[in-house]
């Protein structure tokens, strides 16, 4: 029997403390073994609900586990306010290496084989209140061009927190989000990884069952920096307009999660990078079967197939349509009222340097992409479909990118990444000649 799912269907929380203690001891009373995990598990409760003193030492917990009975215990300030914990100062805070183990056990989704620890921890992550509505969490390396037309573009479609995720930036973006998140534009996880890691396996785990401030949002949108979601649907192309036609349409038995098709915007194969911005760089687009996610916190397992999630027993997913899938990594294209707008290629030169980061789907030592990838994926080799942004859209991103840039020390902040970024390019050019492989590649392509 899935009791997690059974806890998660029946939404205790922590404003209600009795219930929800009830069926916390139901849910470890469900048949765990008595091993270390399920004993461990018993007194972190008693210590969270009954004040008992804890001490974790002597256990023989794995790795995983000894990080779930941590958080489990800074979990206490929740219950102690009844879920309404209010916090001071600035929101930065660190993960490291021994966070790394949140990305293993990629087959490993189903909580039925999960330890005492791992399916407490949950449980209480999802008990927490959510009294916000969405919030979009991201992981970035080496982003700094495009951080602030993607966050002025999130923001001015409504959306009004980030949860963004670095990784060991090497272009002087780190000053610029440190700033951003001074100023509570952002909540900043600076994250240290080992090389061989899935980076974005890793974050998505850490923010479903490390990050308790997520779970006062109601939902997360998982979506890359060079990802920008358009709504299709109100009379605005805003936010409100999109979870209004939610609303109306589920008054019972709503999805938990919702996957929206990629549009993929190509630069026909453009060598120099050009100023202006992205969505009014790149107009034409097409169709593409994969997808991203926005996702019912409380009903969420697993975030370790990135790109759709891994819900409760009972919980289902919709495409953009709002019809019922599979949850999958490609899907059929849809594009009912929402789209995500992929701007993975953009020039060669800004390849060029997308590849020298390495590959945050692989890890940080992997193979980089090869040049070819430029020119085969996506709309490049063609126009594609006319499909630029509305006015509106464009408009209200404008604004809110001067809004950002009017925060002390952002433009400053912006300068040191350009200026880092050219001196990246001029060493990548150095080695590797940039023009050279750029028109033998395109020759190659031409001769097939």
């Amino acid at each position: 029997m899935d009791l997690l799912g059974i806890f998660q269907s029946e939404r205790p929380t922590i404003e209600e403390p009795v219930p929800l203690r009830k069926s916390l001891d139901a849910l470890l009373a469900g048949g765990f073994a008595p091993d270390a995990s399920f004993m461990a598990a018993v007194q972190v409760l008693a210590f969270l609900f009954d004040d008992v003193p804890v001490d974790l030492s002597g256990f023989p917990l794995g790795e995983r586990d000894r990080l779930l009975a941590d958080n489990i215990l800074k979990l206490k300030p929740y219950i102690v306010s009844f879920g309404t914990l209010r916090r001071r100062g600035t929101s930065i805070r660190a993960s490291g290496v021994a966070e790394d183990c949140l990305a293993d056990d990629v087959n490993d989704w189903s909580s039925l084989s999960w330890s005492a620890l791992r399916v407490l921890n949950l449980a209480l992550m999802a008990s927490i209140p959510a009294r916000k509505r969405v919030a979009i969490v991201t992981s970035v390396r080496n982003e700094g061009l495009s951080i602030l037309e993607w966050l002025a573009h999130h923001r001015a479609t409504g959306f009004n927190d980030f949860f963004i995720y670095t990784n060991d930036n090497t272009d002087g973006s780190d000053r610029l989000l440190r700033t951003l998140a001074e100023f509570g534009v952002i909540h900043l996880i600076e994250n240290h990884v080992g090389s061989t890691v899935p980076i974005q396996r890793k974050i998505l785990e850490h923010s479903l069952h490390l990050v308790p401030e997520l779970r006062e949002f109601e939902w997360a949108f998982y979506v890359d920096v060079d990802e920008f979601f358009v709504v299709r649907c109100g009379p605005a192309f805003q936010l409100d307009d999109f979870f209004d036609f939610f609303h109306r349409k589920f008054s019972s038995n709503p999805p938990s999660a919702i996957s929206f098709n990629w549009k993929w915007f190509g630069s026909e194969n453009a060598f120099e990078m050009t100023e202006g911005l992205l969505l009014e760089r790149f107009i034409y687009s097409i169709h593409n079967d994969h997808v991203k996610s926005l996702v019912a916190l409380r009903d969420i397992v697993s975030m370790h197939r990135v790109h759709t999630p891994v819900l409760r027993t009972g919980a289902w997913l919709a495409n953009s349509a709002m019809e019922r899938v599979d949850p999958s990594i490609k899907m059929t294209p849809v594009y009912g009222h929402g789209q995500i707008n992929h701007y993975w290629n953009k020039s060669f030169v800004e390849f060029v340097l997308k590849r020298s980061r390495g590959r945050i789907s692989k890890g940080l030592s992997g193979a980089p992409l090869d040049f070819s990838s430029f020119f085969d994926w996506g709309a490049n080799g063609r126009r594609g479909n006319l499909d630029p942004p509305d006015k509106r859209i464009v408009d209200r991103l404008k604004l809110e990118y001067r809004n950002l840039l009017s925060i002390p020390g952002i433009e400053k902040d912006l300068e040191l990444v350009q200026s880092s970024c050219r001196e990246m390019l001029a060493m990548l050019d150095r080695d590797l000649n940039m023009k050279s492989i750029y028109e033998r590649r395109g020759k190659q392509l031409e001769t097939r």
